[in-house]
Order: C-alpha cells, then sequence, then structure tokens
C-alpha cells in the first residue's frame, strides 16, 4: 500500500509530501494553486490530475484543507471513485459532527475514514516530527498507525470519530490563550521597564515555562507577525469551531469565548494573514501602550 493522494499543499501539504516521498510511496498531489503545486512537484510528487481521478489510483488519500466545506465536498468526490478498503486521513482541523458525517459517509462506501489533526505546524511537517490525534474505527488503526509513522512519531488513538478533532480544538484553544496573555503580560512588563527577552527568560527557566512560548516567543517579543508559524486566520476559524461544539453540549464557555472574540476581532482588522502572535498587535491597538 504505497500510493497516497494528498489533498491540499500548502505549508502543512508541502511538508507531508517530503516526508511521504523519503518514505517510498508514491504521491499524487492535487491543489487549486498553482504554485502550492509546484512546490510538491520538485519534491517528486505526480500532479496533474483532478481529485477524482487520483482517488480511485490510491490507497491512502490525506487531505489538509483550510475549512470544514471544502473538505466535504472533496471527500464526495473522492468517494465516487475510491476502492473498497482504502483510507481516507484528515490531517486538517474541523468541524466534530461534518467529521463524524463523513465518517458515516466513508463507511457506507467501504471506506475506512480518520480524523488525524496535527500538531507541530509547517515545521513539524517538515522534520517529521508532527503530532497525531486520530479518531475513528481501532479496527484498523493499527494500519494508519504504520502509514503516520512517516511523518512522526508521537501518534495517539482517542476515540470515535470526531475524538481527533475534539482533542486538536482544546488544545488550539489553550494555545490561543496563552499566546493572549503573554501578549499582555509582555506589553506590561516592557512599559515598566522589563525587557520582553529577560522576561521569557526566566519564564522559561520557571513555572511559567510553556510550548507556546517556546515556538511563538520570538515572533511576539520582536512583534515578527511576518514570519508566519501559525495564521492568525486559521487559528480564529479552530477557536470559533471550539466554541461551537462547546455549545452543542451544553456548555457556554466564557473565557474561551473572550479569546475567540478577540482573535475574531483581530480578523476583521485585516490581521488574519498574519502569524498567530498577531494578536499582540491587536491588544496594542485597542488599549494602546500604557504610559
Amino acid at each position: 500500500m504505497k500510493t497516497v493522494g494528498l489533498i491540499g499543499c500548502g505549508r502543512m501539504g508541502r511538508g507531508i509530501a517530503k516526508n511521504l516521498i523519503a518514505s517510498g510511496y508514491t504521491v499524487f498531489a492535487y491543489d487549486p494553486d498553482p504554485v502550492a503545486i509546484s512546490h510538491v512537484e520538485k519534491l517528486g510528487a505526480k500532479t496533474g490530475d483532478t481529485v477524482d481521478t487520483i482517488a480511485g489510483k490510491v490507497d491512502f488519500l490525506c487531505t489538509s484543507l483550510p475549512a470544514a466545506e471544502v473538505l466535504e465536498e472533496v471527500v464526495d468526490v473522492a468517494l465516487e471513485t475510491m476502492k473498497k478498503h482504502s483510507f481516507i486521513l484528515d490531517m486538517g482541523t474541523t468541524d466534530v459532527e461534518v467529521t463524524k458525517r463523513i465518517f458515516q459517509k466513508a463507511s457506507d462506501k467501504g471506506v475506512s475514514y480518520y480524523d488525524c489533526p496535527v500538531s507541530g505546524g509547517p515545521a513539524g511537517a517538515e522534520n517529521g516530527t508532527l503530532t497525531f490525534m486520530v479518531g475513528g474505527s481501532q479496527e484498523r488503526f493499527g494500519e494508519v498507525r504504520n502509514f503516520l509513522l512517516a511523518l512522526g512519531d508521537d501518534i495517539h488513538f482517542v476515540g470515535p470519530s470526531g475524538s481527533g478533532q475534539i482533542v486538536k480544538l482544546c488544545n488550539n484553544m489553550v494555545v490561543a490563550g496563552i499566546t493572549v496573555l503573554l501578549s499582555e503580560t509582555m506589553i506590561v512588563a516592557e512599559n515598566a521597564g522589563v525587557p520582553s527577552e529577560k522576561m521569557a527568560a526566566i519564564m522559561q527557566a520557571g513555572s511559567g515555562n510553556n510550548a507556546v512560548l517556546n515556538i511563538f516567543g520570538d515572533n511576539i517579543i520582536h512583534k515578527s507577525y511576518d514570519n508566519v508559524l501559525f495564521q492568525l486566520s486559521l487559528m480564529a476559524k479552530d477557536l470559533k469551531l471550539f466554541n461551537n461544539f462547546s455549545e452543542s453540549q451544553g456548555f457556554q464557555p466564557m473565557a474561551s469565548k473572550l479569546i475567540s472574540q478577540l482573535y475574531e476581532k483581530a480578523v476583521n482588522h485585516n490581521q488574519g494573514q498574519l502569524d498567530n502572535a498577531a494578536i499582540r498587535k491587536l491588544l496594542e491597538e485597542e488599549v494602546g501602550q500604557l504610559t
């Protein structure tokens, strides 16, 4: 089972393609963006096919797409031609109920569908060090795990379809919340004459240390918002998904909703294409540097 279709060849898809090819897989890639396609073509991916023709050729179909509605449209097309007992692995972050609906559609066609959202960002995709949170049938998880080892070695089976997405949405809400707190505290510290670099170094050596500081810290400190590690608009999308899911469970989030509103405001201020760290830019615009 060495043929793979990759639908979505952006910053994440590019690294995924690279490591699959390096592991001996034949990769058929599709993306409507010619620039994205040219990148994976240079890596050795086969391009030029449509979604339906790719789906009919492969054992694994991997998707890395920006929105739930796009994902469902792509899978609907793919299921028309996919072989029975093949796999669809969704590596994006998407709506839990949409995931469950697609799982059922795939099952009806004899295709195994797994939600496999990732943590690690474009750097993790490039380096083959992604963490996977997998939801779906446990029956064929061993085959999925063996495949995912080409892309990372931290692979967790969470539970039934949608479970991987639940963990990823919770993870991203925590990341966003910490990013907001880091941004606010750095604004306050700098105003009081404490350099952010010094505060971050002390945090990293103490109980305030966290992975968000290690990943996004430089961008927050130096306001390097054009160095896009994770696009702010994608984070805003994930936060909205988290809150929608929370409310569907009968839980009314408080802090999570405030964080989501901040990110939505940043998108509305034309900061969506910037890095996640640009939430600091919004905070400074809203309240100004302290005087």
